[in-house]
């Protein structure tokens, strides 16, 4: 049987090594408590069954500027609002994990409703209403942005928040590797894909190949102007404040619509995927 730790190493850590293993039988109670510390922040962890721990993303300029973009995508129906806004993008709180593993989880971007227009906590931390560790909402809409983070990985994540009810939709983006071809702007070709998952949809998702050069081929995309319609990406901003009544701690979906603050007049928050695209290609040296 293979010793426990949980440790990051010495030297720096490259994109190469990645998902590079730091701990071994690392039960949930203590993995909580490491991330919590934040004797490594930046990078993105990720807790197996088993007990093994992995990193297996870490920031670099690349997915910042994507996870900045987005945030601001999502400001947009709050209009020249600063203080207490309708809508709030968090960057990482922490939650529990849908499923029950008793691991804590923290998405890229959680896009949460002005807490004094939805309903409070009856009961503390984790609720219900569901909440994050500091008490506030919980998120509706979750975003994932993956740079060297596996597909595999990434998908299972995006989905894995769909077991949570109160999360509506879940937007994941994932910036593949550099090809050596330029286009002819001098920027290396690179693939990129977009999916959307949305909550009580059949199985599935939407999903969008959005880089300069289509994944595995070196096929031109179509994505190639703003403002194409094949390439927005659209989701109700009523479903932010998805808040139904709840009974014995249940909520009561049955002939519920989410309505938006009347304030509130952009029917839909829009990511233009072309706009991401050229972001990723001016921000990606040496990633």
């Amino acid at each position: 049987m293979s010793k426990t730790f949980l440790r990051l190493p010495q030297g720096p850590i490259t994109a190469d090594r990645l998902p590079l293993q730091i701990g071994s039988q690392v039960s949930p109670s203590r993995y909580n408590t490491y991330i919590l510390n934040r004797e490594s922040p930046g990078y993105k962890f990720e807790w197996k069954a088993d007990g093994s721990v992995f990193v297996v993303d870490m920031p670099r300029p690349t997915h910042e500027f994507v996870v900045c973009m987005l945030q601001r995508c999502f400001n947009v129906p709050n209009g020249a609002t600063i203080f207490d806004p309708p809508i709030t993008t968090l960057g990482q709180p922490y939650y529990d994990e849908p499923g029950g593993s008793g691991i804590l989880v923290a998405p890229d971007i959680a896009v949460v409703p002005l807490c004094d227009l939805v309903q409070g906590p009856t009961m503390p931390y984790p609720g219900p209403p569901p909440g994050d560790i500091d008490g506030n909402p919980h998120a509706r809409v979750i975003c994932e942005v993956a740079l060297h983070q596996d597909t595999q990985d990434w998908e299972l994540k995006c989905q894995n928040w769909l077991q949570q009810q109160y999360v509506r939709y879940v937007f994941g983006i994932k910036i593949h590797g550099m090809r050596d071809a330029q286009n002819a702007q001098g920027q290396n070709h690179r693939s990129m894909t977009a999916k959307l998952w949305r909550q009580g949809a059949p199985p599935g998702y939407i999903e969008w190949d959005f880089g300069t050069v289509q994944k595995h081929s070196q096929t031109l995309t179509n994505c190639n102007a703003a403002g194409l319609p094949a390439f927005q990406v659209q989701i109700p901003t009523s479903e932010i404040f998805w808040d139904p009544p709840i009974l014995a701690g249940v909520p009561i979906v049955l002939g519920y619509n989410a309505v938006a603050p009347p304030a509130l007049t952009i029917a839909n928050v829009n990511i233009d995927l072309y706009r991401i695209q050229q972001l990723v290609l001016r921000s990606q040296l040496n990633h």
